[in-house]
């Protein structure tokens, strides 16, 4: 019975604690925002699932289904970095005055 509520204990413990990071983890973030639309330069057509990642950094995203993407950061973005199989990965100049 004392091991039962020892096991309990710590099933809740963790419980909590990830219930605790996923709140914090889940806020968004204020700053900066970059939007778009991922196309192929020669067909024109949209391409799903492409990553795109914070040049340096560790935040990224992914396009959905029509190409489109949302990213947010805290700080200024200078560069994108955009790979999808099948294609080269580029490095893409993010313009701060749009």
């Amino acid at each position: 019975m004392f091991r039962t509520k020892q096991i309990n204990n710590i099933f809740l413990t963790i419980f909590f604690c990830l219930l605790c990071i996923s709140f914090t983890k889940a806020q968004p973030l204020k700053g900066n925002v970059i939007t778009g639309t991922v196309t192929d330069s020669i067909s024109g057509e949209v391409l799903p699932y492409v990553n795109i990642i914070v040049a340096s950094k560790s935040i990224g995203t992914m396009t959905d289904f029509d190409g489109k993407y949302e990213l947010r950061s805290n700080e200024t973005i200078k560069q994108l970095k955009v790979s999808c199989v099948g294609y080269n990965t580029a490095i893409i100049n993010v313009d701060q005055k749009q």
